[in-house]
């Protein structure tokens, strides 16, 4: 199975892609890495993957659900951020090698809403306007000190 990995190396957690690489090709897995960039994302769907696989935090998701959405392929999801709050709120494993194992192996797929802010911008799991945006906001800027706390 030809898998796309999109790493947002500056995620919360300081992510390290290889040992979940590893992980994945343990499983039989055909495993390229990609940056979480517009660019990256554009290069990792022009390679036909049969499955997109993001490890990051909810708004790294939300960019690659949306190209997932356009393939028209599943989409697996490793914690990667500071909460992780779309992989509490979904069931999936909160162990990142866990996580990636299933992505290969996972065969139950569920159906994703993509929402979009009026910009366009995707959201997959919340979107908030007025005083908690500005809490949300402000919050970012704490994370490095306070992790799931912020």
């Amino acid at each position: 199975m030809r898998i796309a990995l999109i790493a947002n190396r500056a995620s919360g957690s300081g992510l390290d892609p290889d040992p979940l690489v590893r992980a994945m090709r343990s499983q039989g897995a055909d495993v390229s890495v990609f940056g979480c960039e517009a660019a990256d994302l554009e290069r990792a769907g022009a390679g036909a993957p049969e499955r997109l696989v993001v490890a990051g935090g909810d708004g790294t998701v939300a960019s690659v659900a949306e190209l997932a959405g356009r393939l028209e392929v599943p989409l697996g999801v490793i914690p990667g951020g500071t909460a992780n709050d779309f992989v509490r709120t979904s069931g999936l494993p909160l162990d990142p090698l866990e996580a990636a194992v299933l992505a290969v192996t996972g065969e139950t797929l569920r159906r994703l809403e993509l929402g979009r802010l009026g910009d366009g911008r995707p959201f997959v799991n919340v979107a908030s306007a007025g005083l908690a945006s500005v809490a949300a906001r402000r919050a970012s800027a704490l994370k490095p000190l306070l992790g799931p706390l912020a």
